[in-house]
Order: structure tokens, then C-alpha cells, then sequence
């Protein structure tokens, strides 16, 4: 008969991308859907050395499983902090080990519904089906400061560039595109913009590509509107959402990453300019996680009338900058365990297991480690002994597992 196996699951986290059990009677079945989130214990001193020794105390909560002894491995992810976690780049499969590192792999479904920001160390909870009961899983998100970006880091990136008049859209005046990168300065000339006057009410080709001739950095779209594209009481109106994206061979489309403004009220109103450049918008400016590409497309859906019918566009000018400095992710490999405090008292970590004689048993004993997360299974309980599993990670989601066999009453 198939015991039900009981977790005492303990995280922590040394922060700076991703990457049991006590054994009981039938009768705790009952219980088997209790769940409690783990506490997630922010180092906030780590300092992401590979060599860095942060003593850190661990605290754990019980929660319920029926997946006999094998564990689950639970994903490391890191990244920037700001960035966006991609929901889809999420695992949809969870790897479970046992005592033998025999492994098996099981559906997953992770508790967020869209891609989120996020800006300091996060927990992300998961739950697996086994055998028809649910337990929780979690994924552990590392966050690594950037470096400070000024406006100067930013550099114009018109060197061997072109608009692409085979890829780009068709509407309006093709023969017009080139003037979105001619630079004249004169744009209060109908000459000196492309608009797809002709279109409004219709279905539209909303796509402008251009082309590099060396492989670049792009971190920023800045584009300048035309105010007065005044058929259908277009006047003003912003696209409903702007998608920057990259290519690798000008045919298949990736959108970039962390796209700090995608919908017109994250760009805002048009305002308008004076002089030699009026009728033109102040320009939007659209910043993301740097590409180094020969391709780029803007591509738009277009705003629509109470009426459902979609307004016209007019662009007078488009830029693109690019950082040269980039940030790059620290990852730390370390994932040792150098000791333990069971009971007030210490004990050196020399090996995979160790055997402690205590007067009673302590959950909340302090790890001693550089890994950036332990997480801490009890995989046997007696009245007069405990089994401990601890798995320590690194920055990469490498894991080790060390055993604890804890004796009572032998001390």
C-alpha cells in the first residue's frame, strides 16, 4: 500500500534567468489539501560572490503531498530587476526526484495568468497533479540590480540603415517611406511624411521594416506623429498599440522585451511642436530590453471610431538609439551547504549525510551555505528519529541533495 507522504517544505533565498517526508497513517489522507506558502526569506546582504559564505536562519511550514518519496526541483529563474517574467518561459513540466535519483516529470500549472514586472526577489507558486491530489510547487525568481542608464548612453544608430520598401506596408505613398528617415527637418511639407490618408475605414497594412546593414543595438523607437491627419476625425489619434520587434532574417517576428509603452495611454496625447516643425508631435519614445539585429518592425493596430472603423495614421519621423554598454546577469554556481545549527548547537557539513543526536527534533534549524536557495523536505519521521532532505541551488537551478538522519534522545 502507497503511504501518504507528508512535506515539511523550508526555503530560503541569498539573492543577488532558469532555471519530503513524514511518513503517515491513512487516516491523514483528509488533510491532503492543506496548503501553507512557504516563507520566502530575503538575504538582502548577498553580494553575489561564487565564493561568498552567508550564514542565513531558514523557517518552513507544512504543507500536504501524496507523491510518495520522490521531490520536486523546483525552477531557478533569474533576471533583471524591471524586466518582465514571460508567463509562457515558465516550465510546463516539473522534474520530481527520489532517494535513488530515479526522476519523473509532471504537469504544471503556474498561479499567474500574464507576464509580470517584477523589481526584488518573488516566489511564484505552482500546483502538480498526482495520482488526482494537487500539492504545491513553487518557482523562485532572483532579481539582479542594472546599472544606472543615463540619456547620454544613448546613442543615435542610422549608420547603413534603410527602410525596407518590399516589406514595409503599402498603403498611402510607398515612395513617401524614405522620407521617415530623410532627416530635412522641414515637416510642415506634406513631402517631407508618409500617412495612409486613403485608408480610413478600411482594412490596413500596419507594418514599417528596416534594415541594417551590420548586426546593431536597439534599445529605443522614437517617432514623431502628424498631428493633423484629419480625415474621419483622425486628428490626434495614436495607434491602440505599438509593437517594436526584431527578426533574425527579416521573415519571423519576435516582439522585444520589457516594451515600456505599448498602448496610447501608456504613450499619452500628442502634443504639438511650433516653427518649421509644425503640425508634427512632440516624439513618442518607446524603450526596451536592448537587440542586437539587422531587422526591425514596427508594427501597430490602428485606433477606431465609435464605429469600429479604423483611423487614419500620419508619421513625419522615426529614430532609433541604441545602448552600447550592456548589463550582464551574475550567476552564482555555488550551491554547498557548510554546516548546520540543529538544536542551538553546530555541526560541520563534511559529506552528502550527517547524523545528529539530539534531545528533541527542530524544523527550523539554521543552514549555513552560499547557495541561493535551500529548500529543506522531511523524507522520514519516527518518535525516536527524523530524516531530513535539503536541496541547495545555484543561480542556474544546479541543485545538490544532502541528507540529515537526526537521532532523539541520544544526546
Amino acid at each position: 500500500m502507497k503511504k501518504m507522504l507528508k512535506i515539511l517544505s523550508f526555503t530560503s533565498l541569498i539573492p543577488v534567468s532558469s532555471f519530503f517526508v513524514i511518513s503517515c497513517s491513512n487516516n491523514e489522507i483528509s488533510n491532503h489539501n492543506k496548503k501553507t506558502m512557504e516563507k520566502y526569506d530575503e538575504n538582502i546582504i548577498f553580494t553575489n560572490k561564487l565564493s561568498n559564505l552567508t550564514p542565513k536562519k531558514q523557517l518552513s511550514k507544512v504543507v500536504e503531498n501524496t507523491n510518495n518519496d520522490y521531490i520536486p526541483i523546483f525552477p531557478i529563474v533569474k533576471q533583471f530587476s524591471g524586466d518582465i517574467l514571460i508567463k509562457d518561459k515558465l516550465p510546463s513540466e516539473l522534474k520530481f526526484v527520489n532517494s535513488q535519483n530515479q526522476f519523473k516529470f509532471y504537469p504544471v500549472s503556474w498561479s499567474v495568468d500574464n507576464d509580470m514586472q517584477i523589481f526584488s526577489n518573488t516566489t511564484i507558486n505552482g500546483i502538480v497533479n498526482y495520482e488526482g491530489h494537487d500539492f504545491p510547487v513553487k518557482t523562485y525568481v532572483i532579481t539582479q540590480l542594472k546599472s544606472n542608464i543615463n540619456e547620454s548612453d544613448y546613442f543615435s544608430k542610422e549608420e547603413g540603415w534603410t527602410i525596407d520598401l518590399e516589406k514595409s506596408t503599402r498603403d498611402g505613398n510607398s515612395s513617401n517611406l524614405p522620407k521617415l528617415i530623410d532627416r530635412s527637418g522641414n515637416y510642415r511639407s506634406s513631402a517631407s511624411r508618409w500617412d495612409n490618408w486613403g485608408k480610413f475605414g478600411e482594412e490596413q497594412d500596419t507594418n514599417l521594416v528596416f534594415h541594417w546593414e551590420e548586426p546593431t543595438n536597439i534599445s529605443r523607437f522614437e517617432v514623431n506623429f502628424w498631428l493633423y491627419a484629419s480625415q474621419g476625425n483622425s486628428s490626434g489619434k495614436l495607434p491602440k498599440r505599438i509593437f517594436v520587434q526584431y527578426s533574425k532574417d527579416g521573415e519571423n517576428w519576435i516582439n522585444v522585451e520589457n516594451q515600456d509603452k505599448i498602448t496610447d495611454e501608456d504613450l499619452g496625447p500628442m502634443r504639438g511642436m511650433s516653427g518649421s516643425l509644425v503640425n508634427t508631435a512632440h516624439a513618442k519614445v518607446i524603450s526596451f530590453k536592448t537587440v542586437k539585429t539587422n531587422w526591425i518592425r514596427i508594427h501597430w493596430e490602428p485606433a477606431q471610431d465609435n464605429q469600429g472603423k479604423n483611423h487614419i495614421l500620419g508619421i513625419t519621423n522615426i529614430a532609433f538609439k541604441g545602448i552600447d554598454k550592456q548589463d550582464i546577469l551574475n550567476f552564482s554556481q555555488s550551491n554547498d551547504i557548510f554546516g548546520y545549527e540543529y538544536n542551538g548547537v553546530k555541526y560541520k557539513n563534511n559529506s552528502e549525510i550527517i547524523n545528529i543526536n539530539s534531545q528533541d527534533f527542530d524544523d527550523n534549524f539554521k543552514i549555513f551555505t552560499n547557495a541561493t536557495t535551500t529548500v529543506k523536505h522531511v523524507v522520514s519521521e519516527k518518535q525516536k528519529q527524523k530524516t531530513y532532505k535539503v536541496i541547495s541551488y545555484n543561480d542556474l537551478g544546479e541543485y545538490k541533495v544532502y541528507t540529515i538522519i537526526v537521532d532523539k534522545n541520544k544526546a
